[in-house]
This record gives structure tokens, C-alpha cells and sequence, in this order.
């Protein structure tokens, strides 16, 4: 069988290349710098991001892929894994389901099963190793869809922030706990809600101890991780650290340190971390 594992730029995956009989597409969102919409495809460096946002004095935001988008990168093929950044932060779910139906009204027999992550960055592409893993080893489409569900279960998050000014201008943070943090100069320490919204943890001074916190909060969740996805915006010898500290109590786990792409840089803000651990 063909497969096509497609996902938005909420993952912050961008090697694309095929991986024995199964295609990788990214579907991506776009950052808006006033009237300028940069697309996170990889064609623009977050460096370069970064810039334009420390020298704009105009709103900025994000936008959803279309159900054009979706729709392209599923059509014409026969057994695809749609994944989404949380359904509750993006409209990007809505616009793959609508997608979805749309080939499916034509062509009933296609398999498509579009994922709501309820996740983001790391947390998603362990749902698209998972994937390819079960693939690898012959599963079936069912089997994929079933192990995917299960991978996303067993599953954390953890965002270590610096800086709130775009998660709390784009409504995905309480205006009070954001100017707090501001005025206080703390991190904040986020999850994911189980309905997949951000969740705030503590709010802690200095980001070393925001590591430790971080950590704190994993065991008293019972989570013995694994694989662990490291993503920093621009702060590699951060994600060093933490990697040092996941260690020293997670020695068995399997830790990858990646950047982050444009869309998830963007909500992390430069020197943030985000933290996928699967269990």
C-alpha cells in the first residue's frame, strides 16, 4: 500500500523526503507581520523571522491552512494520516475534516483519518514517527489509525516561555496571568488541557528553575518518558541544559534536540523551549 503521512507546520518536522512507500507532506500555516503573510515552509529561516518581528511595530498573528491546502495535499492518494496542531488553538483540524469529507463524498472507498494532536512541535512528530514505525512493520490502515490514538495518549507537553507577548496578543494566554508575568519578569511553565488548550503550570523566576519545575511536573504526572523531542526557538545551548537535566533523571530515555519551525517559534518567543515526552 501507498501512504501519505500529511501534517501542518505545527509539527516542526521538515525533512520531507519519502520514506520507503510513504510520502510526507506539510501542509503549513502562515505568520502575519501586518499585511505580510510568511509561509512556514521552510523558505524563510527563523532567524530571519525573528527579525522582522523585533523590528515591526504592527500586529502580528498567525493563519490557518485552507480546506484548499488540506485537500491538496490528500487527493489522489489512497491511505492518508492527516495530523493537526490542537484543534482548540488552530483552525487548522476544521479545515482538514472539511477537506476530508470533501474527497470522501467523491471517492467513498479512500482511506483518510485526520488526528487532532491536541499537541504541537515535538508532540506531534512523535505521532508521525509512531506512524511510520507501525507502517514499517505492516500494519493496517486501522492498526495505524488505532496505534497513532495510542501514542497521543501516552503523551506530554511542556512549554518553558521567556517571553508571553504573542500567546497573550493572540488570545491563547489570560491577559492578567500574561501582564503578571511581564511585570514580574518570570517564565511561565504551560501544558496542554485535555481539551487542548494552554494550561498554565506555575509561573517561576529565572529559566533555569522553570527547567526544574518542568521535570517537577513530569513525575508528579506519573510520566516515565521513553522518547523525548527537545524544540528551542533560537536557544540551542537551553535545550543542551534541559537535555542534561531530563537525563539525569530520565537515563534511559532516547532525547532529540530539533529547532523549532516559524509557527511554534513564533508562540515560543526567542529562548523558549517546548518539551515532547512520550511515555
Amino acid at each position: 500500500m501507498n501512504w501519505t503521512i500529511a501534517f501542518d507546520s505545527g509539527c516542526d518536522l521538515r525533512d520531507l523526503q519519502p520514506v520507503d512507500n510513504t510520502e510526507l507532506e506539510l501542509v503549513p500555516l502562515s505568520i502575519l507581520v501586518g499585511h505580510k503573510a510568511i509561509t512556514d515552509d521552510g523558505s524563510t529561516s527563523l532567524e530571519d523571522m525573528q527579525a522582522m518581528l523585533d523590528h515591526t511595530r504592527e500586529k502580528t498573528g498567525t493563519a490557518c491552512p485552507s480546506v484548499g491546502d488540506w485537500h491538496q495535499a490528500m487527493e489522489g492518494r489512497d491511505n492518508v494520516i492527516a495530523l493537526t496542531i490542537s484543534g482548540a488553538v488552530s483552525g487548522s483540524y476544521q479545515s482538514a475534516c472539511a477537506a476530508r469529507d470533501m474527497i470522501l463524498e467523491d471517492e467513498p472507498d479512500k482511506h483518510i483519518y485526520v488526528m487532532n494532536s491536541v499537541s504541537g512541535s515535538g508532540g506531534m512528530q512523535s505521532l508521525v514517527n509512531r506512524a511510520l514505525e507501525l507502517i514499517r512493520a505492516g500494519a493496517s490502515f486501522d492498526e495505524v489509525c488505532q496505534g497513532i490514538e495510542e501514542c497521543r495518549s501516552r503523551s506530554q507537553i511542556f512549554f518553558l516561555l521567556q517571553n508571553v507577548d504573542n500567546i497573550m496578543s493572540n488570545g491563547r494566554l489570560n491577559p492578567i496571568i500574561g501582564r503578571a508575568v511581564k511585570a514580574l519578569r518570570l517564565c511561565l511553565l504551560a501544558t496542554v488541557s485535555p481539551e487542548g488548550t494552554l494550561e498554565v503550570i506555575s509561573k517561576v523566576r529565572g529559566f533555569v528553575k522553570t527547567m526544574d519545575k518542568s521535570i517537577e511536573a513530569c513525575v508528579d504526572r506519573g510520566c516515565t518518558p521513553k522518547k523525548i523531542i527537545i524544540t528551542h526557538c533560537l536557544n540551542p545551548e537551553g535545550a543542551q541544559m534541559m537535555k542534561e537535566k531530563l537525563l539525569d533523571r530520565f537515563p534511559w530515555a532516547h532525547i532529540e534536540i530539533l529547532q523549532t519551525g516559524l509557527l511554534c517559534g513564533y508562540y515560543a518567543e526567542k529562548g523558549g523551549l517546548i518539551v515532547a515526552l512520550e511515555g
